[in-house]
């Protein structure tokens, strides 16, 4: 009597009977599919007319044993040695993959688990590309991303590869994405970097132990922002810094504190988002979309006209419509997380005037718009010109529907206005 075989591989579907033959017991009837001495063509047999137990969801017009079944994240699964591999959202695409991939990763050759570092960063900035091609996210979004693409490979080598990632190289990771001392800043790097891994998990079925690199603990960020300085400008270290700036600082520097742009506001800011004739801006916020709209002081546009008409040629004709160019014709974008032009002339400039303090940059002016521009009462016309975001459960957000007019919105650039010229010392 014949010795039975073992099965090819452990996840193999079907049994040796005693018949000689490869079986399986469906809906409680015992089928044979095939001679011990062919598991693959049994096999073949078996894949072609099974009812897959397997399926979590059964999809109408399926041919008859369809071996994946449909994940809740949306793609045709199937559990191969012990691990969910993904094929697609096309169930006739899916089923060609997982017979073309089958195989190799049963025998432990599947290419997803040969995923390096650098290949990870390239697919991954790829997807997010496309997103930036269909305006879903904005250009400083794709630098931040790459940052910290630089701050991975730095961390874990670009030929390393993905799937042999143990705890301690997220260790080793987290440790660089604290530059700095702001556990904000720590908290927002740790978020991009999880993004990137959690990509691979599910998209290119490469899972890691990302999930344990945690973000600083709430009262960590709680008690540094208590201990923060108070990033604020008074109304005389303001009017200095306009009166040492030049054409171009000082056209910044008035839509920093009348219109309470940030640093990305003014290295995207387009030319024909700004009417100079009537004296407003329509300019949403690069970071979220949101659309605002300022009036602008006769000083802001004095000061606009002055640095459009000095502007310098672009080495970009992609930048030919902003309205801030450095002197070399650059724009002014970040170069990198830690390099941003407009925070290091600005400094440059706070230091020549004796007032710099850590932790107080160019966006300080926004922070003070926004704190003297409560005084005047009007929350919403100071919402609507900082072009703030609000949370997604904010009933009355979501229900008031009405427009703030132009008069509003004057009233409050008006007000700051007023305590920018006032002699004394305040915020």
């Amino acid at each position: 009597m014949n010795t039975k075989p073992n099965k090819p591989y452990p996840e193999f579907p079907l049994f040796p009977h005693a018949s000689g033959q490869w079986a399986k017991k469906i809906k409680g009837n015992l089928v044979y599919f095939g001679k011990w001495d062919n598991p693959d063509a049994a096999l073949a047999k078996y894949l072609a007319g099974k009812v897959d137990p397997e399926p979590k969801q059964k999809t109408p017009g399926l041919p008859k044993g369809y071996p994946l079944w449909l994940h809740p994240n949306g793609q045709w699964a199937k559990k191969i040695c012990g691990d969910i591999f993904y094929f697609g959202t096309d169930p006739t695409v899916a089923l060609n993959k997982y017979l073309a991939e089958r195989e190799d990763i049963i025998a432990g050759r599947d290419p997803r688990q040969q995923l390096r570092i650098k290949q990870l960063i390239e697919k991954f900035m790829a997807a997010k590309r496309k997103k930036l091609a269909s305006k879903e996210i904005a250009d400083r979004t794709i630098q931040d991303y790459e940052d910290v693409g630089d701050i991975i490979t730095e961390a874990m080598t670009a030929e390393k590869v993905v799937a042999r990632l143990v705890a301690e190289d997220f260790e080793t990771l987290r440790a660089k994405l604290f530059i700095g001392d702001s556990p904000i800043t720590f908290a927002n790097r740790i978020t991009r970097a999880r993004s990137f891994f959690k990509y691979a998990d599910e998209s290119l079925n490469v899972r890691t132990p990302y999930k344990g690199m945690k973000k600083p603990a709430l009262p960590v960020i709680r008690i540094y922002q208590q201990k923060g300085v108070k990033r604020l400008f008074t109304n005389e270290q303001i009017r200095r810094m306009i009166a040492e700036a030049d054409t171009f600082w000082k056209a910044m520097i008035y839509l920093g504190i009348n219109c309470a742009f940030g640093n990305n506001d003014l290295a995207t800011l387009p030319i024909d988002k700004i009417d100079l004739d009537a004296g407003f801006h329509d300019y949403g916020r690069p970071k979220t979309g949101i659309f605002r709209r300022c009036p602008l002081w006769p000083e802001t546009v004095a000061a606009l006209r002055a640095a459009i008409e000095a502007r310098p040629t672009p080495q970009d004709p992609a930048n030919e419509n902003l309205v801030f160019l450095m002197p070399s014709g650059l724009d002014w974008r970040p170069f990198s997380l830690t390099d941003n032009p407009i925070s290091s002339e600005f400094t440059k400039l706070l230091k020549r005037l004796g007032i710099y303090e850590k932790g107080v940059g160019f966006y300080s002016l926004r922070h003070t718009f926004v704190t003297v521009g409560a005084e005047a009462k009007d929350r919403d016309a100071v919402e609507a010109i900082v072009g703030h975001a609000k949370p997604a459960d904010d009933m009355f957000a979501l229900y008031n529907e009405k427009e703030v007019d132009d008069a509003r919105l004057l009233a409050v650039v008006n007000y700051v206005r007023k305590w920018l010229k006032r002699k004394q010392k305040s915020v």
